[in-house]
């Protein structure tokens, strides 16, 4: 373990845990899930007690609810339009306010460019419901489709064309600015690595998760298997890495990484006591062209140990959406088989 100083402008101590493997290690085998809709095909899913959210942008209604652990059938909402009580091609990174009273969720509506928070019983009660709160973001936010709250004024995101490891947008002072890419022990080899080209900001690409109470958020990282804590503060505090890994290789006519480039972390899960990281296991050919068939969940506790790696019998859709169900001790996952065997579930406490 190794403690390094963010820098004088900073108290905070960074932690960076390095791990090489898990004190366990299990095999889970997946079962159908069966009672979800068909004719319904997502890619993204959020989770919080009991409830369980699906979401697709290209589908009206664009939400589709469910009870757990029977599957239940709750409700859908979200007509596809640009009027006050329409949804417009939504994506959903399983964000739920911190109050554990209320279930309330965020999305971010991709062609407005804009933050949406609802009452998810509201709008099951009547879909002509009024968010709760809306955010208007600026276009310089680019390629970004990645975005959380962090807090009442404090938005965060990421996505393609980054020009740091997330963007900070103020609401109160309707202020942005990037968080620079993080300095990593082998800052030289990826100077030397990405000279002759602009592939940088590729090289950081990852997705962003918060933590359900709110104290913190994660951003791993899809070509190097690393994850970073961030607190409230917007200050990173814990690096969790592979000891080691292979550094993509260039294609410096296409400027792109070959097919053969490693993908490592492409999603994750937070739940206020782990972190379960989809550890996806294949190159980028194969998950582009979904032949991955055997990915790792890596689960750390919060202080960057690691716990457990859950070795699952098949893959996981490329966008690589995942909740886990810790009421219930089971993971929930897209692998489209056939129009019949869509969504997959694995029993955590399978022996």
């Amino acid at each position: 373990m190794a403690i390094i100083f963010l820098g004088c402008h900073s108290r905070v101590e960074k932690i960076v845990k390095q791990y090489n493997s898990f004190p366990v290690v299990k095999s889970l085998h997946s079962s159908k899930i069966s009672g979800i809709r068909n004719d319904f095909y997502t890619h993204m899913m959020g989770i919080k007690d009991s409830i369980l959210v699906f979401c697709i942008n290209e589908n009206s209604p664009h939400f589709q609810i469910y009870k757990l652990p029977e599957f239940k059938f709750i409700g859908s909402f979200g007509i596809e339009g640009y009027g006050p009580t329409d949804i417009s091609t939504p994506v959903f990174w399983g964000q739920f306010s911190s109050d554990k009273e209320s279930c309330k969720m965020w999305f971010f509506q991709l062609e407005l460019m804009r933050l949406t928070q609802i009452d998810l019983f509201d709008y099951l009660e009547d879909d002509e419901s009024i968010p709760v709160k809306e955010i208007e973001l600026p276009p310089e936010i680019d390629m970004s489709v990645n975005v959380i709250s962090v807090n009442d004024s404090i938005l965060v995101g990421t996505g393609y064309q980054a020009k740091g490891a997330f963007f900070i947008y103020n609401t109160s002072e309707e202020s942005l600015r990037w968080k620079q890419f993080p300095l990593r022990y082998d800052e030289d080899i990826i100077n030397d690595l990405f000279s002759e080209t602009n592939l940088i900001d590729d090289y950081n690409l990852g997705i962003i998760k918060i933590k359900p109470d709110g104290t913190r958020f994660v951003k791993a990282n899809i070509y190097r298997p690393t994850i970073d804590v961030y607190n409230a503060e917007l200050e990173m505090v814990l690096t969790i890495e592979n000891k080691a890994f292979e550094y993509p290789v260039l294609d410096k006519k296409r400027l792109s990484f070959v097919p053969e480039t490693n993908i490592y972390y492409s999603n994750i899960f937070l739940s206020d006591t782990y972190i379960y990281a989809l550890y996806y296991n294949c190159t980028q050919q194969a998950m582009n062209t979904n032949t991955c068939n055997s990915v790792e969940v890596h689960v750390f506790n919060w202080e960057g140990n690691p716990i457990c790696n859950y070795l699952l019998n098949e893959g996981i859709h490329p966008s690589g959406s995942f909740v886990v169900d810790e009421m219930n001790n089971k993971i929930y996952t897209i692998f489209p088989k056939n129009s019949e065997h869509y969504y997959s579930q694995f029993d955590l406490n399978e022996n």
